[in-house]
């Protein structure tokens, strides 16, 4: 699965799940825009790219803001040319109740999350489409599926991002621009730590994870993930497009086991 001289843009690609994909499309020769929300963290995977003789970009972007967007972009093609690959890994989210919730931290978490990825895919697509190619691969969740408790506003909006690349992998077929989604199990403690940053939720403790299994368990762990996105990214996801891949072990007992495990209780 060789990326060499393809170029790759992971947006949220500063930690977590997003990381192990920057590093990994790196590893397969990919030239790789780390874009972060987090400047700090974004250039910090972009060195550890570059220092084992990758080529790596760090740029910061909020995708809510469209002029963030576009001088990534810009930036990108100055750098390395057309853009091939988008893999959007940036999400936030909180653990409110339904009944506790605030409509600012409904508003913070579908603004983000679904708005801030149409932005995104809007001004790639345009680009990708002067070409016409590439692949977008959208970081969903399961919670988007079948739903979780304490999990509504996050839930939503990761079923508005799967009905949207879905729509988005229709409208782009014929440019052919292949989209995919990616449905982890588990919900990273850096989604919670970003939302409690934009304050769409409560702070939470460090080793906070919401795992979506009846072992209690991570039953998809990271490098899993970015194995998937290197796989629809490359020639062998040629003639994959406008699927939901979801990693996970059981759909029905998924949906009956979430557990928050924190040092302390919620």
């Amino acid at each position: 699965m060789n990326l060499v001289d393809k170029t790759a843009v992971i947006v949220g690609g500063g930690g977590g799940i997003g990381k192990h994909i920057a590093l990994t499309f790196a590893s397969e020769g990919a030239k790789v825009v780390v874009g972060d929300i987090d400047g700090e963290s974004a250039e910090k995977v972009a060195s550890e790219i570059t220092s084992k003789g990758g080529k790596s970009l760090a740029l910061k972007v909020d995708i809510r803001k469209e002029a963030d967007i576009s001088d990534m972009i810009k930036k990108t093609e100055e750098k390395f040319g057309a853009i091939d690959i988008l893999v959007n890994v940036t999400r936030i989210a909180s653990l409110v109740k339904m009944v506790d919730l605030s409509e600012e931290q409904w508003d913070t978490v579908v603004d983000y999350n679904a708005k801030g990825l149409f932005f995104l895919c809007k001004a790639v697509a345009r680009e990708m489409a002067k070409n016409n190619k590439g692949k977008m691969i959208i970081i969903s969740s399961t919670a988007g599926i079948s739903g979780q408790e304490q999990l509504s506003h996050y839930a939503a909006s990761m079923g508005a991002v799967i009905g949207f690349a879905r729509s988005l992998g229709l409208e782009l077929a014929g440019r052919n621009i292949k989209v995919n989604i990616i449905c982890p199990g588990y919900l990273e403690t850096r989604e919670l730590k970003l939302g409690a940053q934009l304050k769409a939720g409560p702070s939470v403790e460090e080793d906070t994870i919401v795992l979506f299994s009846p072992l209690h368990q991570i039953d998809c762990e990271p490098e899993a993930i970015a194995k998937m996105a290197v796989f629809l990214a490359s020639e062998k996801g040629d003639y994959f497009s406008n699927e939901t891949y979801r990693l996970w072990d059981d759909e029905v007992t998924f949906s009956r086991n979430m557990t928050i495990i924190t040092k302390k209780p919620l």
